[in-house]
């Protein structure tokens, strides 16, 4: 992992950025069906409520977008859809070249998302 500054006007925040090597790493290691949320979460630093709420519709392969809009969360022991919990959630996030070929496949394979 390497160090990477972002820079904001009053802020400057210190992250580390994932290298290729362990992102392979770990994917050797995924389960197939845990394969495209997993690479979503690696390859977008979304949450996992963010990713687990993602719906293909909030995904534009056109202009390699993708909304967050919705979160998934486990509520009075059932998995429910709901709204982000800030304004500054809501956001659409770049895709890259590499997530949206993983996509593309994963919607020409399935269809929609895999739920085995």
């Amino acid at each position: 992992m390497r160090d990477v500054e972002l820079k904001n006007k009053k802020v400057v925040k210190k992250i580390k950025q994932i290298d290729l090597d362990i992102i392979n790493q770990i994917t050797v290691q995924v389960n197939e069906q845990y394969y495209v949320p997993v690479m979503i979460s690696l390859l977008t630093s979304l949450r996992q409520g963010e990713v687990l709420g993602l719906r293909w519709e909030d995904i534009d392969l056109k202009k390699d977008i993708i909304n967050v809009t919705y979160q998934l969360q486990y509520k009075n022991k059932q998995l429910v859809l709901c709204d982000l919990k800030t304004e500054s959630s809501y956001r659409q996030i770049k895709m890259t070249n590499t997530l949206k070929d993983i996509l593309l496949n994963a919607k020409n394979k399935y269809g929609q998302w895999n739920t085995n």
